[in-house]
C-alpha cells in the first residue's frame, strides 16, 4: 500500500513523472517538508496541481534563458542579415577505396550556406573531400542527399531562438564538450542542435529523421553584393548516352592508346563481349559533344563483370557533368576506387581512373569489383 502522505507512492504522480526522475526527486523532497497530512477528500488535485507547479518551476529551472543562455546564444550568431554556416558529416555510402590495401574509408560532405533573412535568398556550396561539386542559388541547391537538411540550421535556428521557440531538449557530452540539446522547430519538423555550453555556439545538429552533421561555423554577415550569387561556370555535360554499338575484337581494341581491359578473363569469368561504342553528351548550352568507348563483358551480362572505358569521364558512362563521380563526389586520384554500396540488389558500382583511361566497373559484390581493379592494365 502506498504512503498517501508522499506524493511519490501515488500510481497517478508516479506515472505523471515517469520518464522524469530528477524531478520526482525534487518533487518527493518538497513534499517531505509538509508536516501535516492531507486529507482525503482533496488530496489528489491538490498533489497533481503541486505536480504540475512542480514541472514548470523545475522545466523553467532547466532552461537556461534565466541566465542569459538565449541571449548569448544569439550574440554567438549575430544579428547580421545574412546568416552563414558551415555544416559538415561523412557520407557513407559515398566510399573511397584504396585499390592496393583494400580499405575503405567514407567521404566528407561539407554544406556551406548563405541565407539573407530580408529577401530570403539562398546560396549554397557543397563540397565533397573539399572539391566543390555544386554552387547554386535557391532552396534545395544542396544536391548530395541530405543536402536540404543541412540547410534547416541557417533557415531556423536564430528565427526560434529570436522567437523563444527553442526547448530544452538534455544536458549532455559530445565528446569532450558539455552540451545543451535544444529542440529547434524548422517549418518542416524539428530538428536538435547541440549547443556548447560554455560558449552557447551550435556545435551539432539531427534533423528530424536524418544524420547528424557538425557544425563548423554558425554566424552572420553583413550583406554585400555577389555574395549569394553563384560563381559562372563553363557549359558543362547535362547527359550521355550511347548512341551506337558495334562489336570489336582485342586486336582491334588494342590499337586503341587508352584502352585497359581485365585480361582474357577474372577468375571464373571469361570475357564473352567488347564493343566499341559512340557516345554522346549534351551540353547545358545545348551543344553536343561525341566521343568514343570500349566495353568488356566478363560473363553473363545478368550476374557478371562489365568494364566501360573511355579516354574522359563520360556521363553516358556515369560521370556526372563530366567531372563527378556517380556519388557526386570529385573523381578520386589514381590508386583509388569510388565505390556506391548498393541500397538494394546485388550490384556494385565502381569508378576510378587508370593510365589515361577512366573506368566504370559493375560486378555483383565488392570482391569481385576489388578484383577488377586490381587485375586492370593496358590492352
Amino acid at each position: 500500500m502506498s504512503d498517501r502522505r508522499r506524493p511519490v507512492g501515488d500510481p497517478e504522480i508516479l506515472e505523471l513523472f515517469a520518464d522524469e526522475p530528477e524531478l520526482l526527486a525534487v518533487t518527493d523532497a518538497i513534499h517531505a517538508t509538509y508536516r501535516e497530512p492531507i486529507e482525503r477528500g482533496w488530496r489528489r488535485p491538490v498533489l497533481v496541481l503541486a505536480a504540475a507547479f512542480v514541472l514548470a518551476l523545475a522545466a523553467a529551472a532547466l532552461w537556461p534563458r534565466g541566465d542569459g543562455f538565449v541571449e548569448t546564444a544569439l550574440a554567438a550568431v549575430g544579428d547580421e542579415p545574412v546568416i552563414h554556416s558551415v555544416v559538415r558529416r561523412p557520407a557513407p555510402r559515398i566510399g573511397i577505396v584504396d585499390v592496393a590495401s583494400g580499405r575503405e574509408r567514407a567521404a566528407s560532405v561539407e554544406v556551406e550556406t548563405w541565407y539573407d533573412t530580408r529577401s530570403g535568398s539562398i546560396r549554397t556550396i557543397t563540397r565533397v573531400d573539399g572539391v566543390v561539386v555544386a554552387d547554386a542559388r535557391g532552396a534545395g541547391t544542396a544536391r548530395l542527399a541530405g543536402g536540404e537538411q543541412a540547410q534547416l540550421l541557417t533557415l531556423s535556428y536564430r528565427r526560434a531562438l529570436e522567437a523563444n521557440r527553442a526547448r530544452l531538449n538534455e544536458r549532455a557530452r559530445l565528446g569532450d564538450r558539455e552540451v545543451v540539446w535544444l529542440v529547434v522547430p524548422t517549418g518542416a519538423g524539428r530538428q536538435r542542435v547541440a549547443v556548447d555550453a560554455a560558449s552557447h555556439e551550435p556545435v551539432a545538429f539531427e534533423p528530424e529523421g536524418g544524420a547528424r552533421w557538425t557544425v563548423v561555423e554558425l554566424t552572420s554577415v553583413p550583406a554585400r553584393e555577389g555574395l549569394l550569387t553563384p560563381r559562372a561556370t563553363a557549359p558543362a555535360p547535362a547527359s550521355g548516352q550511347v548512341t551506337g554499338r558495334a562489336p570489336t575484337s582485342p586486336g582491334e581494341a588494342g590499337r586503341t592508346p587508352w584502352a585497359a581491359w581485365l585480361g582474357p578473363r577474372l577468375g571464373r569469368h571469361p570475357l564473352t563481349s567488347l564493343r566499341r561504342e559512340t557516345l554522346s553528351r549534351r551540353l547545358s548550352d545545348g551543344r553536343q559533344q561525341h566521343g568514343t568507348g570500349l566495353e568488356f563483358v566478363y560473363g553473363s551480362r545478368r550476374d557478371g563483370i562489365s568494364l566501360r572505358v573511355a579516354p574522359r569521364p563520360e556521363p553516358a558512362y556515369g560521370y556526372v557533368e563530366g567531372r563527378l563521380t556517380f556519388n557526386f563526389g570529385p573523381i578520386p586520384p589514381k590508386g583509388k576506387l569510388a565505390v556506391r554500396t548498393p541500397s538494394s540488389g546485388d550490384v556494385w558500382l565502381g569508378q576510378l581512373r587508370y593510365a589515361d583511361a577512366f573506368i566504370t566497373l559493375r560486378a555483383p559484390s565488392r570482391d569481385l569489383l576489388l578484383a577488377a581493379a586490381r587485375q586492370l592494365r593496358p590492352l
